[in-house]
């Protein structure tokens, strides 16, 4: 566990020492990035929100008095879909807001990567029978599921900037 702190650690450094210098409308402009960020989180709990009251209200309607089962299957399932359209909404919106021109296909697909990654992290995690606390496991799942949609972004953003920590155009 301590190497993968370590890990997390080193990246987090070199993502953050980057030599990159980007306009707000340039591709991987750290900037940019970090608006684009927030606004899937921001994205995804108010839709994710609003989908679990919705599936709430939905689940009360279907299921028999005094069975709270019903409900609670119900705002699992909205908060669900309301996180998975409101992250990349969320994103995409906060890119084109700074002057971007990444696509919404972009998005879509880099938030199908960003869980099929921590899918695999938890798949090896669980193989290997890693002791990984719920905290670490939330902010590491937070940065694959809004960091995902936000490469996607930044990969199909026609910029000029070259890929930080990479040197190289797309």
């Amino acid at each position: 566990m301590l190497q993968v702190s370590r890990a997390l650690a080193v990246g987090c450094v070199l993502a953050i020492g980057s030599t990159a210098r980007a306009d707000s409308a340039d591709r991987f402009d750290a900037g940019t990035m970090a608006i684009q960020a927030g606004g899937g989180v921001v994205g995804g709990v108010s839709l994710g929100g609003a989908g679990g009251v919705i599936g709430m209200l939905a689940g009360a309607s279907i299921g028999r008095k005094g069975d709270w089962g019903a409900p609670l299957a119900g705002a699992a399932i909205g908060g669900t879909i309301g996180i998975l359209f409101g992250v990349p909404l969320g994103v995409h919106f906060a890119g084109s807001r700074r002057d971007a021109n990444g696509t919404a296909l972009g998005t879509a697909v880099g938030e199908l990567g960003g869980f099929l990654m921590f899918g695999v992290l938890g798949t090896i995690a669980e193989k290997k029978r890693w002791k990984i606390p719920t905290s670490v496991a939330v902010v590491v799942g937070t940065l694959c599921v809004v960091g995902g949609p936000v490469v996607g972004y930044q990969l199909t953003n026609e910029g000029a900037a070259t890929m930080p920590l990479v040197g190289f155009r797309f």
